[in-house]
Parts: structure tokens; sequence; C-alpha cells
């Protein structure tokens, strides 16, 4: 190498496995371990100043308290912010983007800092994510006194972080960017021959033919890509570079061997249901063959499937969406290279811009198009296993596919992504899960409150939390399973909101039911005679159906408004952190359901949520002769003690 920067992380100690600090080292050379040749070498200092990241405060709120909140926020070095349990509540109203302030007192906010995918687009709720934020161009945060989230259209700042001085950034001192924060993604190297790349026939969807529009044989990978989008957090990376005709993409996907990823088009044209889908999808996933899946050696093949997204055919990213060629149609893209580093799949393939089939959409010449980006899994998760559905993560965004430099409005040069992320640490505690009330209890308690994070509903589940981060609480427990016994008569007190005066995310009546994931008001009319209902909703199968078991809305929240579920060792530590919040203080105000347990009730049905899914969890039902749990009582013995005297 000659004229390279280069990085070198300290190797793990021998026995913690901890990386080495910087000041256990005397002496770094660079050592010929055959010849045992010295060709250079430096001598660090006895006590050097480690430069290393900075805490900071957590995020304040500046304006409409409740609307944003963070854990501590990190200083990772002098261009990169790191903002972890970040959760902001917009809604669907624009303008609120990240900014920072270069005065002491911030007056106002300048400089724009693009957010956690490099993008400059108005910000959408955020739910407790981890974010990794890194400043454009040569501002660094010695230049800086403040970063937040600002409301252009009304001038305010909603929530802020302030930073140290200069003087004190110096002296601690912060790390100066480098490159140790970057987000890996692989880096191609040109072939040693000019011959054309291995093209695998062997895929399920390879096509010799090829479509009408190309050439019998796909053409040689193309290595350089002047465009570069990131989504889902940078989890998907999409490159491209437009042609007259088509476009050549390649996606870069950080998955599991039993993920697909999904890149779609949407046609403004199809929304009104002409073609009866709403999106053409491209389905990138590995081959399930022994080869690439088992211990074998050889490397692992990919498919691309020409798919589609319509919600009269029941073809959604959930279900793993719908291959045109199933349909009656044709698979009109073509893969030309793949491979897969680590937990990185890339996948090179060909799309035409031309609608070749009902099944496609076109890709617009003079406008940007509509994209959907989604991580999902091919593995049916054990709660969704009646419905063969599947965990997804989606995220929209617009694209402008015109050009070879992509200039759109927000980009006056071509587009690129910027190589930083990181990710999201799952932290190694545990709570005992899942929770399970005593079989003898007749009455409970019901309410909102927190998910509880990755130690709550996602332990107790093993899928991430509902999007407006809200469960069941029962008798003061994060979703617990309750155990019944037919014929028996129970009693539920539900404070779950009585109406959507407050919104649509703070009314849940509460039901009964076989479906393991809820939300009856919100399905098809097909999904909804399905699901067969115990208690809480009268008339269901009728367009007068009627929730029943509602109350004010009540909800457990955190004392200090900063959900402690990270730093809580045990489920009683993180129950102390809360308290019961009534709006309108109306804490007496209960809806009322009793139950009684019909001798024909499936041995497993569901508590959940009316208006949304994925709120509630299981209710055991057993049969009185299964040995019924009766409640304990005090039993007190009195015992005479007769003193003998001799």
């Amino acid at each position: 190498m000659k004229g390279v920067n280069i990085l070198l992380p300290l190797p793990p100690r021998r026995t913690t496995g901890t990386p080495l600090d910087i000041s256990e080292i005397n002496w770094l050379s660079v050592w010929c371990t055959r010849f045992t040749v010295n060709f250079g070498h430096i001598f660090l200092l006895k006590d050097p100043q480690v430069p290393r990241r900075m805490n900071l405060s957590r995020f304040q709120r500046m304006f409409a308290p409740g609307q944003i909140s963070s854990d501590v926020v990190e200083l990772l070095d002098d261009k990169t912010i790191y903002i972890p349990n970040f959760f902001l509540t917009v809604g669907l109203l624009k303008g609120y983007k990240f900014r920072a302030s270069r005065r002491e007192s911030p007056e106002k906010f300048e400089i724009d800092v693009p957010n956690e995918n490099n993008r400059l687009d108005d910000l959408r709720d955020y739910n407790g994510r981890d974010i990794t934020l890194t400043l454009n161009g040569k501002i660094s945060f010695y230049d800086l006194r403040h970063v937040g989230v600002y409301d252009t259209i009304n001038g305010r700042v909603i929530g802020q972080v302030d930073i140290p001085s200069p003087e004190e950034l110096e002296g601690f001192p912060l790390p100066p960017a480098l490159g140790q924060n970057l987000q890996w993604w692989p880096k191609f190297v040109y072939p040693a021959s000019t011959s054309r790349p291995h093209i695998d026939t062997t895929s399920r969807n390879f096509n010799p033919i090829g479509p009408t529009y190309s050439t019998p044989t796909p053409p040689p990978k193309i290595y350089e890509l002047p465009n570069c989008r990131e989504f889902l957090g940078r989890r998907v990376r999409v490159l491209w570079q437009s042609n007259p005709d088509d476009i050549y993409f390649r996606v870069q996907a950080k998955t599991k061997e039993s993920d697909f990823a999904a890149l779609g088009f949407v046609d403004p044209n199809s929304r009104v249901g002409s073609k009866g889908i709403e999106a053409d999808i491209v389905k990138i996933y590995m081959n399930s063959s022994k080869d690439s899946l088992s211990g074998s050696n050889s490397l692992p093949t990919f498919a691309v499937v020409d798919s589609f997204i319509s919600s009269t055919a029941h073809c959604t990213l959930r279900n793993g969406l719908c291959a045109d060629a199933d349909h009656g149609s044709k698979n009109n893209v073509i893969l030309v290279d793949h491979n897969r580093q680590a937990d990185i799949s890339t996948v090179d393939f060909i799309k035409p811009k031309k609608a070749l089939d009902r099944h496609d959409t076109f890709i617009s010449e003079n406008d940007h198009t509509e994209v959907i980006v989604g991580i999902g899994s091919l593995r049916s998760l054990s709660r969704w296993m009646d419905h063969q559905e599947h965990e997804f993560n989606m995220e929209n965004g617009t694209i402008d596919f015109n050009s070879q430099a992509n200039t759109s409005y927000l980009y006056k040069t071509p587009q690129t992504c910027l190589e930083t992320g990181k990710e999201d640490p799952e932290s190694a505690l545990r709570w005992k899960v899942p929770f399970r009330l005593k079989p003898y209890l007749r009455k409970f308690e019901v309410r909102l409150g927190p998910t509880g994070g990755s130690r709550g509903y996602k332990a107790i589940t093993g899928e991430e939390p509902p999007f407006n981060e809200l469960c069941w609480w029962i008798n003061g427990a994060i979703m617990p399973e309750i155990t019944v016994y037919r014929g028996e008569t129970y009693y539920f007190k539900i404070q779950g909101g009585d109406s959507d005066v407050l919104g649509h995310a703070y009314y849940h009546p509460f039901y009964i039911t076989t479906d393991p994931v809820g939300g009856f008001s919100e399905k098809h009319e097909t999904d909804q005679r399905r699901e067969k209902i115990f208690a809480g909703v009268e008339r269901p199968y009728e367009y007068n159906a009627v929730a029943t078991a509602k109350g004010s809305l009540c909800y457990h929240q955190s004392k200090t408004g900063q959900d402690r579920w990270r730093e809580s060792r045990t489920f009683k530590e993180y129950q102390s952190t809360l308290e019961v919040v009534c709006e309108g203080g109306s804490n007496s105000n209960y809806g009322l359901l009793n139950w009684t347990v019909e001798e024909n009730t499936p041995d497993l049905v569901y508590y959940q949520s009316y208006t949304h899914e994925g709120l509630g969890w299981k209710i055991h039902v057993l049969d009185k002769d299964a040995g019924m749990v009766l409640k304990p009582m005090n039993v007190v013995l009195l015992v005479n003690v007769v003193f003998l005297l001799v």
C-alpha cells in the first residue's frame, strides 16, 4: 500500500476477550513473522490522553411535553452523534427535521443534519429506535452548540441537546472522525480478466431467453454505480444506473439467510384499481438449496422474482408477496450477479422502465417514483402460524431515476450514501417472562402501558412491539398469560379509552377472540368472519357491530417521562419507575366485561384490542377436572398447650 490511511482495531485480551486499551501497549511495529524482522516501529506514550466517546444529556423537550425523548446521547466522534431509544411523535405533520445551531442562545437552527438514512426528508414518528446521525461536509461538533428537532414550518424547536464548547471537547478529548464509526459494506474489486462475470443459470428464476426488450443473455456486471440511497436505518442500500430502456440495480441488504429483501415501485395510475395491483416488487432471497444453506463450501445462490402487492389478491409483504409467473405473467427481471459476505447479501439485476405485463408498473421518465423497501422473513413465526404470515419491516420513499447523476430538488450533486452507521445493541439482561397470573384469579384490571422493549414485549412474543408502542397490562404485568376454566365466570375492569376523541391511537376496546393478532374493527369482512369472538363485541358479524368493553383512558407511564426498561434489571424494578395516569382524572370509570367460559371454548384464545393489532396475549382454557386451583385460604390453628407441673 502507498499513501493509505488505515485504522487498526486493538486485539482482544486473552483472559476476558475485551479489546486492549491503548494505554496497555508500549510499542507498535510492522513485523514479518516468517523471518522475524521488524520493518519499522513506533513507541507509545506512557500515559497517553486517549480520545473517547462523550456522554451528553437526554433530549430536552422545548415544546409540547411528551412529544420527544431519548436516553443519554453520545458523541461518537467529532462528526457522529448517537441517540439511543429515540421517541418522536409528529403524526402526519410535515416540516420536522434534524437541525443544528452555532449560537450559544439558539434563536435559529440553520444547519441541516441528515437523518439516520443520510436524507433531508421530513421526519416521521420514532418509537424507541437507536439512531446515528453524521454531519455533512467539513462542519464538526466543534462548530456547533445545539442539535435538535426543528419545526421548519412554525419556526420552533421541539427538543434539543446541548453541545459542549470547543475547549471542553478539546480537553476531553473527543475522537476525530477517521472512519471508526463507518458502516461496513462490501467493496467491489474488478476481476483480473475482462471476461464476463459468471451468471447463475441454475437459479430457479433464470430465464435463458429473457424478456422481449433485452438481449438473450444478461449483460456483464457494472462495478461502479453513480447513485445510492439507504433505507430502514441503513439496513438496505439501493444503488443504480439509469439506461434509456432499463435500470441496472444493486441491492445490498443486511439480512439473515431465511429473510428476503424487497424493492418495489408504485405506479400512481394503478392506485385507482385499474390494474388491481398497488406496487411492482422485486423480491430477493437466497435459494434454499442444500448447497447454499447446508455446510457445503459452495457459494450460495440467489433468486430475484418479479412480484407484486395487491390487497385484493391478498398479496402483501406480510404474507411473502405474489410472483408474477404464478398469476399468468412473466418474470421480467434479469439476475446479473450475486454475493454474500458476512450478513450482507448483494444482488445485481436489471429491470425495464416500461410495464411489460399487467403485474408490472412503469418507472417515471420525468418525475420522482415512489418506492417501497422492505425486509421480511421466509419462515412463519409461531405467533402467525395459523395465517402463514411473516415478519417484515418496510419504508416508503421517492427516487428520481431519470438521470445518471440523480439531481433531485434536495440534492444538486450525484446522490451518494454516507458510509456510517451503528448496529442496534442488544442488552444481555432479560426479565423472567412470560408473566403468568395465578390460575385461581377471577378478577382482572386491564389498562394500557409501555411494551418494555426487548425485555418485555419482544421477549414474550418474539416479535417487535407494535407501531404505537402500547400493549395490555393486566393486574400490573405486561401481557400476562391468563388461565381460565370452562363453566366459570371471570370479571374484567377495562380502562383502554371509551372513544376516539383523543385520537384513534388511544381508543382500545377490550375483547376475547380466537385471533392471535386482534384489531377486529380494522379487518376486511372476510377476515372478520374467520375470527370467533367470545366476549367484548355485540353482533360482531353484522354491519352494526359494537365494542362493549370500554372505559376511560388510563395507562402506565414513566414517572420521569423517560421509559427506563433498559436500565431496569428486573421487572419489579421497572414497575417501580411507572405510575398510572388517567386522562381527565377519570380513574374510576371502568368498562366492565363479565365472561362465562363456554364448554366449547378452544384450549387457547387471546385477549386483544378491538381497534389495533398485537396488543394482547394468551388465555389458556382448561376443564374443571384438569386440576382446578382454588384460592388459598388463611387457616388459623388454635393449639392448646398444657403445662404439667410435676
